[in-house]
């Protein structure tokens, strides 16, 4: 670590940030994004916050909403906005029960990063335990009748494949990776 710092102690503004570039060019490459950002989200949620963060830093930066809600992911992590309730929940996208029941995978192949999101209280509590299938279509009908423009934002937002709850587990996964690590990538080249 020390000698990653000392690369960077350079007296004129200029010479930091051109070093600072060849770095970033040097290390972080399109196989970085394309291969090495997708194998780290092959992991267990618990396992990695950074990750996790990073990918919730995205969706702060971008303002995005919170999944199936009207409010801002950033209104769900301030902690100056105080509530009654923990409103935000950590959500199975493939529900935890319904993988165990269906399928009979274990905790590592359930709880998988891109198997995760957050939504508000009320709208986790709603899905409960019922397939993507099941729980998408409601939330459609309920929510999202004369809004399909707006909920394809979200999905999109959220890293989510257009026809995610009909896809096969592991595929889902597969393509929500790259579409997470894809997000990342624009998100951090836009700083």
């Amino acid at each position: 670590m020390e000698s990653d710092l000392a690369a960077f102690r350079l007296k004129a503004p200029a010479e930091f940030i051109k070093s600072l570039t060849a770095t970033i060019n040097s290390e972080i490459t399109n196989d970085f994004w394309d291969i090495t950002v997708q194998n780290k989200l092959l992991v267990s949620s618990s396992n990695h916050n950074a990750l996790r963060n990073a990918f919730f830093a995205c969706l702060i930066r971008n303002g995005s909403q919170v999944l199936f809600s009207p409010r801002k992911v950033a209104d769900l992590f301030d902690p100056s906005l105080k509530q009654k309730r923990k409103s935000l929940e950590k959500h199975h996208l493939f529900p935890k029960n319904y993988l165990q029941t269906e399928f009979k995978l274990d905790k590592r192949q359930i709880n998988q990063l891109a198997n995760f999101t957050y939504l508000e209280y009320p709208d986790n509590v709603d899905i409960s335990d019922d397939e993507p299938k099941v729980y998408f279509e409601q939330i459609r009908k309920l929510q999202f009748a004369n809004k399909t423009e707006l909920l394809a934002d979200m999905m999109r937002d959220h890293c989510l494949p257009k026809d995610f709850y009909s896809m096969d587990y592991d595929d889902f996964l597969k393509e929500r990776r790259r579409l997470m690590a894809k997000m990342i990538r624009t998100t951090f080249e836009s700083l």
